[in-house]
C-alpha cells in the first residue's frame, strides 16, 4: 500500500507541476529529509506514505518547491552562496515569501496547502522559538523568516513576537530599529523578484556584520602579554557568532531549518544533495 501511495502521489505531483509551472517535464523525486529545488527539478522528503500528516506536509512542500520553479531566479542564489552560506539563508527566507505570495495570487488553492504545511511545522517543532544556546546570527535569520511569513498571514505571529523580543534584548535598540527599517512594510511589499530579495538580504547581512564588528570583545591585558605563538588560539572565540562561518549555521530550513529551524539555521543542508549555488532550500 505504501508503494502504491507513493506512486499515486508522484503522478499527482507531476500533473500538478504542469498546472503550477510552465515546465511540462519537471523531474520530481522523493529522497532524504530535505525539500529543495534546482531548475527543472524538485526533491521532496521521503517518509511514511500511509501517514496523513506526512501526506499533507508533502503536498505543501510540493507546492512550495514548484513555486520556486515558477518565480525564483536561481542566479541570485549563486551570487549569495559565493558570498556566504548565511547570506544565502537570508535570501531563501525572503524569496520563500516572494514566491509563495505570487503562487497564492496565481493559484488561490495553494494558500490552504501552504498554511497546513506551516501549521504542521509548528506542531512538529520545526518552526519554533530558538533555544537560548542558539548562535546569535540564527536569531536574525529566524526573525526574518517569521516576519515575512507572518506578513503572508501564516500562523507564526506568536513565534515572531517572541523572536522579536529576543532580537531587541540581544542586539539592542539601535540594531532593532535598523532591522525593522530594513524590512519595513514598504520593503516587504517591494519584494517582487529574487533580485529584490537579494538586495534586502544583503542589507540585513551587512547590518549584522557591522554589529558583530562593533561588539567584538577587547582582548584582556594579560592576553596582549602572552606568547605570540599562542595568538592563533584567540581566533576561535568569535566563530559561533560569525555569519560567514558555515559551521555557525549548523545545526537547524532549513531545513525547513531552523531546527526550529533546522532549516533556517542551516541554509545549505540540502546542498549535500544538489549544487549549493543553485538550490533553493525550503524553510522546513
Amino acid at each position: 500500500m505504501t508503494i502504491q501511495n507513493k506512486a499515486k502521489l508522484l503522478r499527482k505531483y507531476r500533473n500538478l507541476s504542469r498546472v503550477l509551472t510552465t515546465n511540462n517535464n519537471m523531474d520530481i523525486t522523493f529522497s532524504g529529509t530535505q525539500a529543495y529545488h534546482v531548475p527543472g527539478r524538485i526533491n521532496l522528503p521521503i517518509g511514511d506514505f500511509s501517514d496523513d500528516d506526512f501526506i499533507t506536509m508533502s503536498m505543501g512542500f510540493c507546492d512550495h518547491e514548484l513555486g520556486h520553479e515558477n518565480y525564483t531566479n536561481s542566479h541570485w542564489y549563486h551570487e549569495a552562496a559565493n558570498r556566504s552560506p548565511y547570506l544565502k539563508g537570508l535570501l531563501n527566507a525572503l524569496d520563500d515569501y516572494h514566491q509563495e505570495r505570487r503562487l497564492i495570487a496565481d493559484f488561490r488553492g495553494t494558500r490552504l496547502t501552504l498554511r497546513k504545511l506551516v501549521e504542521l511545522c509548528k506542531e512538529k517543532g520545526i518552526f519554533r522559538v530558538l533555544p537560548d544556546e542558539a548562535p546569535v546570527p540564527m536569531y536574525v535569520q529566524a526573525w526574518v523568516l517569521f516576519k515575512v511569513r507572518s506578513y503572508l498571514e501564516q500562523p507564526v505571529s506568536d513565534i515572531f513576537n517572541d523572536t522579536d523580543k529576543r532580537v531587541l534584548s540581544i542586539f539592542g535598540p539601535k540594531f532593532y530599529t535598523d532591522i525593522h527599517s530594513l524590512l519595513s512594510t514598504e520593503v516587504i511589499d517591494g519584494l517582487v523578484s529574487t533580485e529584490h530579495c537579494f538586495n534586502a538580504a544583503e542589507s540585513i547581512f551587512q547590518l549584522l556584520i557591522d554589529w558583530i564588528e562593533d561588539n567584538k570583545a577587547e582582548p584582556d591585558d594579560s592576553d596582549s602579554q602572552s606568547d605570540s605563538s599562542d595568538s592563533d588560539d584567540s581566533d576561535s572565540q568569535d566563530d559561533s557568532s560569525d555569519p560567514d562561518d558555515s559551521d555557525s549555521q549548523s545545526d537547524s530550513s532549513d531545513s525547513d531549518d531552523s531546527d526550529s529551524q533546522d532549516d533556517s539555521s542551516d541554509p545549505d543542508d540540502s546542498d549535500s544533495q544538489s549544487d549549493s549555488s543553485d538550490s533553493d532550500d525550503s524553510d522546513s
